[in-house]
């Protein structure tokens, strides 16, 4: 590639502080997906995003049309060898199944991470800050994490409706009557 003379940055600290949050919040949540990918470029200078449009790989010109990259606001993933070698057969960082991608996506979107791709049409590795505050933890998982430290219950189905067997089990655990 034209532009490989620049360093990539692939150091979390150096995104926007809510966008380092919820990539360090993805990675805590979900290392499965962590042992598949990698941040393959985080911020960049304006030269760089010139050198990338310059050469057919951005819209954005760096400097009349920042891209979210120059503002710590977005990263390129990219996927182990081995990973894709294992799932896909062929050797490279960039899978080509869209399932492949779509399973980054729905984890990234857990923590306030949007793939664009889908918005896009193009650029599969870029993921991006979704705008919207950093998820906190559900309000009832404090009461959940009581719950099973107390023998009530095991956590498990938090969605799920409650019947009367399960309703009258967990009284009874809970020494409510």
């Amino acid at each position: 590639m034209a532009c490989k003379y620049f360093t990539k940055n692939r150091n979390i600290n150096d995104l926007s502080p809510r966008m380092a949050k919820k990539v360090k919040l993805w990675q805590k949540g979900d290392p499965d997906v962590w042992k598949a990918i990698f941040i393959d470029i985080g911020l960049r200078n304006a030269e760089h995003q010139n050198c990338l449009f310059r050469h057919g790989f951005s819209q954005l010109d760096g400097y009349k049309y920042l891209s979210k990259h120059q503002l710590g606001e977005a990263i390129d993933i990219a996927f182990r060898k081995a990973f894709v070698r294992k799932t896909e057969g062929i050797d490279s960082i960039y899978p080509e199944k869209k399932e492949t991608w779509q399973w980054v996506a729905d984890s990234a979107q857990k923590y306030g991470i949007k793939w664009m791709y889908p918005v896009w049409g193009w650029d599969r590795p870029h993921f991006e800050d979704d705008g919207n505050p950093i998820p906190q933890k559900n309000w009832w998982e404090k009461a959940r994490e009581w719950a099973m430290a107390k023998g009530i219950t095991n956590g498990e189905r938090p969605h799920d409706h409650l019947t009367r067997a399960e309703l009258w089990e967990t009284l009874k655990k809970s020494n409510f009557l």
